[in-house]
């Protein structure tokens, strides 16, 4: 890492609410799979904005659950109910992106934005705030 890690943070949270935007827009054209994809990919890359406060980094998606598990969840950082969604958009982009007639409809898409938009929320203020305790 050759840039401050602001910087990494703010790229991937960018990323993070971009495919929020996306999903939110795939929603509102009666495409709740695509919105599934979508909402996977928020909190995977707000996830990913918070590993970069610690050093760390994983090639795959396991990688990242693993990492984020072990070093917020089960120390209590974030509630149980943030590894649950965690899990359940990771099995559900799953099923909408390789899972023959998969089928998920868009009041049930809704209710993952709007939990998937309270994840991001709290793992970006998590992430600034060890910006701000590093750099102190």
């Amino acid at each position: 890492m050759n840039r401050p890690i602001k910087d990494y943070v703010d790229y991937r949270v960018g990323n993070a609410r971009s495919a929020l935007e996306a999903a939110q827009i795939l929603i509102d054209a009666s495409e709740p799979l695509g919105a599934i994809n979508r909402l996977y990919y928020a909190a995977f890359h707000a996830v990913n904005a918070l590993l970069v406060t610690k050093g760390l980094s994983a090639a795959k998606h396991k990688g990242v659950r693993s990492h984020f598990f072990q070093n917020w969840l089960k120390t209590g950082v974030f509630p149980k109910e943030f590894a649950t969604l965690y899990d359940q958009l990771f099995d559900e982009r799953n099923n909408a992106d390789y899972r023959d007639f998969a089928e998920i409809d868009v009041t049930e898409a809704t209710a993952l934005l709007s939990a998937t938009r309270q994840f991001v929320d709290a793992v970006e203020a998590e992430a600034r705030s060890a910006i701000r305790e590093t750099s102190e």
